[in-house]
């Protein structure tokens, strides 16, 4: 029902403007707005010089809990799958 934007969780001012089409609802988070990042070869940060600001990016709200909810299933999957490859 989530991903629907259906579940009585996500009754709100947001998903009324969604469904008329609207971009009005302003996720938490943050823009990157210059600066770099390097590693070493193991992936451990040697260097950041990135700077960020607040998101301002308004999105269709049922679009953000369709996005959000579709990456945490793969993230279950993708747990699932491993656990299922490490028992074989």
């Amino acid at each position: 029902m989530y991903e629907g934007g259906m579940h009585p969780n996500t009754a709100n001012s947001y998903r009324d403007d969604a469904y008329r089409g609207e971009k009005t609802y302003l996720a938490g988070g943050v823009t990157q707005t210059g600066g770099d990042v390097t590693y070493d070869a193991q992936g451990n940060i040697t260097g950041d010089s990135r700077t960020f600001v607040p998101n301002t990016t308004k999105v269709n709200y049922v679009d953000w809990v369709l996005q959000l909810t579709q990456t945490e299933l793969m993230s279950q999957l993708s747990t699932i799958e491993l656990l299922l490859n490490y028992e074989s």
